[in-house]
C-alpha cells in the first residue's frame, strides 16, 4: 500500500512540474499584441483611452492571465488526483514551509 501511494505522489509531482513548464512556455510564447480585440478597442476609444495605451494594456492582460491559468490547472490536477489530499498535507507539514508561514505571521512587513 505504501509503495502504491508513493508512486501516485511521485506521478502527481511530475504532472505538476509539467504544468509549471506549460505555463513558462505560455509566457514565452506571448506575442506582443498590437491591438486589443475589436470590442475592447471600441470600448477603450469610447472611454477616451489613447490608442498608445491599448497595446501595453493588452500585453499586460496576456501576461497576467498565464499565472492565473497555471494556478487553476494546478488546483485541478491536485483535486483530480487520488492522492491530492496527501500532497496538500505533505506540503502543509513540511518543516521549512511551517517555519516560513510562522515567520510571515510573526514578522509584519
Amino acid at each position: 500500500m505504501r509503495s502504491k501511494v508513493s508512486r501516485e505522489l511521485d506521478r502527481l509531482k511530475r504532472e505538476l512540474r509539467g504544468v509549471g513548464f506549460e505555463s513558462v512556455k505560455a509566457l514565452v510564447n506571448i506575442k506582443s499584441p498590437l491591438s486589443l480585440p475589436s470590442g475592447v478597442a471600441a470600448a477603450a476609444t469610447w472611454a477616451g483611452v489613447p490608442v498608445e495605451a491599448t497595446a501595453p494594456a493588452a500585453l499586460a492582460s496576456a501576461v497576467v492571465a498565464v499565472p492565473v491559468s497555471a494556478r487553476a490547472k494546478r488546483r485541478k490536477v491536485v483535486a483530480d488526483s487520488p492522492v491530492g489530499y496527501l500532497f496538500r498535507v505533505e506540503r502543509e507539514l513540511d518543516p521549512s514551509g511551517m517555519v516560513r508561514r510562522l515567520w510571515r505571521t510573526l514578522v509584519p512587513r
